[in-house]
């Protein structure tokens, strides 16, 4: 093939100029490039502006070569057709001179790169939309190399472990990985290397900059170059570590949960075994003390004359003791009771309730000239009337029996009604109870008074206990030698409550279990 036949076949557009800047040859794939036909171009001078429009050189161009300026250069740019569309073209000129540096000749070689343009300027395009996407992702991410050294880390990644990117950058997995785990990340690392699998999944922990612990879901994929070799990896994180501290706290409650309900089961089983005791000792105490009693009243009426004083004073010792012990347990057997008895739910109509409790204080209140005042008191009440009736019998009885001396006692019971409870005030104008003793008298045996005044020390035990079944609470307010007033509650709606309350217990029991 000689060189004519190169020139017309070359894919390249050629165009070959003399020394006046005409256009002496051009082949034909120049032609076609520029949309010319025949040879429409042969003899045009490259620096008329028609041509000069199509191979896009311009005067300065001209001038260059003329002047000798620029001798061997590559020019890319867009290029006109002779129908006014476009492309992208690369053109190299060689221009020759002689020794006295007269233009000679120049020979323009055309390139069309359109679509090597459009290529570069997709994959400009894709870079960047992946740099945008890369930089403002709310996940963090990282390109790594072989080596596990950060290449490329977006904001979310430092924000996450509180290091700034340039201090980021002089790290590696190896320097922010928690010792512990660090092992089955390298694991997967060599197998991610040696093409086993191409991506993992693990949950990870990390240093922050101030050391503390980081917990995140790491995605690890594989990144190949053009060719499919192994370059790096990219790595992104889902920071979990606000979810893995709230499920340490709910295991830690759970484990605490259950700890304290194993206490409370076994404070249930033994409070359970010591009313059971109460129950069967004082039970067995009946019979055998009543038989005291009877025998020292008996000795009292039949040998009273032939007993010295000191003997009848030892004697009636033993009756008093006697009859007090008989009330401790009957106060005991009445506290012992009370779980094992079933709560019967009626509707208390409260004026019947005072009626009943005036008549069996009668004897009291007509014994201390006691005056009982009602303030608006409720028509009705939701409850067990039996141990109600009970829990108003002995705060009333407290009231007058803890009277002061010279006064008279004043009994006033008050009504205050509450969003979802009945709130009742039992007041009188007695002895008083100090202050440190508000508490420690709801437990049995908490007798302040010693043997001044009759009673077991278990009627606010009692009290407590009715209060508390029926889903309400109790406490005092007293100072000396003015008075004291007892003030509880009573749930208003006590079935729905007692479901609640059987349904939140059943909850906690399957959440331990």
């Amino acid at each position: 093939m000689d060189y004519k036949e190169i020139f017309e076949n070359i894919a390249l557009g050629i165009i070959v100029v003399d020394e006046e800047f005409n256009i002496n040859k051009i082949n034909t794939a120049c032609i076609n490039m520029l949309g010319f036909q025949g040879n429409e171009l042969l003899g045009i001078c490259i620096k008329n502006s028609s041509v000069l429009d199509y191979i896009g050189l311009g005067h300065r161009l001209y001038e260059l070569l003329k002047k000798g300026k620029k001798r061997t250069f590559k020019l890319k740019t867009k290029y006109k057709r002779k129908d006014d569309s476009t492309f992208f073209g690369l053109v190299n000129i060689n221009a020759n001179y002689d020794e006295n540096g007269r233009f000679l000749s120049a020979i323009i070689s055309l390139e069309d790169v359109s679509e090597l343009m459009e290529e570069q300027e997709n994959l400009k395009k894709t870079k960047d939309q992946f740099k945008l996407l890369f930089d403002y992702s709310l996940n963090p991410i990282i390109l790594m190399d072989l080596e596990e050294g950060f290449k490329q880390i977006n904001p979310a990644f430092c924000k996450m472990l509180g290091y700034t990117h340039e201090e980021c950058l002089g790290l590696s997995m190896y320097d922010i990985t928690v010792e512990e785990d660090l092992q089955k990340s390298i694991q997967c690392s060599n197998k991610l290397k040696s093409g086993e699998i191409k991506n993992f999944k693990l949950e990870k922990r990390y240093y922050h900059k101030d050391g503390s612990i980081v917990y995140a879901i790491t995605l690890a994929r594989s990144v190949f170059d053009k060719h499919g070799k192994l370059i790096g990896t990219i790595t992104s994180f889902k920071d979990v570590t606000i979810e893995k501290e709230r499920e340490q706290t709910i295991n830690r409650m759970i484990s605490e949960l259950s700890e304290k309900n194993e206490v409370l089961h076994k404070y249930i089983q033994c409070n359970l075994q010591l009313e059971n005791f109460a129950y069967v000792a004082s039970h067995n105490l009946k019979a055998p003390l009543r038989t005291i009693i009877s025998f020292s009243q008996l000795l009292n009426n039949r040998y009273k004359e032939i007993f010295e004083k000191d003997g009848l004073d030892y004697l009636n010792y033993i009756i008093r003791g006697t009859k007090t012990l008989d009330l401790i347990i009957k106060d005991l057997l009445s506290y012992s009771q009370l779980n094992t008895q079933q709560l019967h739910l009626q509707t208390i109509v409260v004026p019947q309730l005072i009626e009943v409790i005036q008549k069996s204080l009668n004897k009291e209140i007509q014994k201390t000239s006691a005056t009982l005042l009602f303030q608006n008191l409720p028509s009705t009440l939701q409850g067990d009337r039996c141990k109600i009736t009970q829990l108003f019998h002995h705060l009333i009885e407290n009231a007058i029996k803890y009277k002061r001396t010279e006064i008279l006692p004043v009994i006033k019971i008050a009504y205050e009604e509450q969003q979802n409870h009945h709130q009742f005030a039992i007041s009188d104008n007695g002895i008083g109870i100090e202050p440190a003793y508000h508490e420690r008298i709801f437990l049995l045996f908490r007798k302040l008074q010693g043997q001044k005044y009759a009673g077991s020390g278990i009627g606010l035990s009692i009290c407590k206990k009715i209060i508390e079944q029926h889903n309400g609470k109790i406490w005092v307010e007293s100072t000396m030698n003015q008075g004291t007033t007892f003030y509880f509650t009573i749930h208003k709606n006590l079935l729905a409550e007692k479901q609640l309350t059987m349904q939140n217990l059943t909850n906690i029991d399957v959440l331990v279990s």
